[in-house]
């Protein structure tokens, strides 16, 4: 069989077996990209991992141990991070909160912290949540 009229044989040689590189960007067009989305990155080593990301938010945790800056007097605080995320061919997003703290003397993602929540999942945690706190303030009298 021929793919033209060179013999595939011959085509077959003509290959260099160079793939160019595949920018995570590309992998998603501009108009699927949800508005939420900051960035694309790979979350694994396939292109399939390409997942898009939203912009963190930072939440400081008090309780957690933070890292004691080179200043006299100063901790920067263990941080839970929640972001958006997507996969590149999932038909919906997903929230990710995972949890930094000091480990050696500098912030690490703590082992086990990270969660990826389904939409309804998140919304049934922060409801939970906003019940745990009005609960807590009640049998505090309102106080802060």
């Amino acid at each position: 069989m021929t793919v033209s009229n060179i013999t595939a044989l011959a085509q077959w040689n003509t290959l260099d077996g160079r793939i160019d590189s595949i920018a995570a960007d590309n992998v998603v067009p501009d108009h699927r990209k949800p508005a939420w989305c900051d960035e694309i990155t790979y979350v694994g080593s396939t292109a399939t991992s390409a997942t898009m990301l939203s912009a963190p938010a930072a939440v400081a945790l008090r309780r957690h141990p933070g890292v004691v800056s080179d200043s006299k007097g100063k901790i920067e605080p263990a941080l839970a991070y929640v972001d958006i995320r997507q996969h590149a061919g999932a038909r919906e997003p997903y929230i990710h909160v995972e949890r930094w703290a000091a480990v050696n003397g500098t912030h690490a993602l703590i082992s086990g912290s990270d969660y990826g929540l389904t939409i309804d999942e998140a919304e049934e945690l922060a409801y939970t949540l906003t019940l745990a706190v009005a609960a807590a303030r009640e049998a505090l009298g309102g106080q802060v």
